[in-house]
């Protein structure tokens, strides 16, 4: 197994699955048996998930400008 993940400046990012109340990291880390380490935990965004994505940008303003215009007049509508 590689050792793999982002080196920073002061440690190292890398990629886990929790499981079963267990953090697993994917890959194998550096690290001697029983280091103790800080853990900064991050859930991926939006952004992160659509990564790779082609997105047709005027489309989707198009798409969002009509869905606001709908519920923006079912508001005033029921007002």
């Amino acid at each position: 197994m590689n050792v793999r993940g982002h080196y920073t400046g002061d440690g190292m990012i890398v990629k886990a699955r929790y499981e079963n109340n267990v953090l697993r990291p994917l890959d194998k880390l550096d690290l001697m048996e029983g280091e103790v380490m800080d853990i900064e935990l991050k859930k991926k965004s939006l952004f992160g998930l659509l990564n790779g994505w082609k997105i047709d940008t005027q489309l989707l303003k198009d798409e969002l400008r009509k869905t606001t215009q709908k519920t923006w007049f079912l508001a005033v509508s029921r007002g």
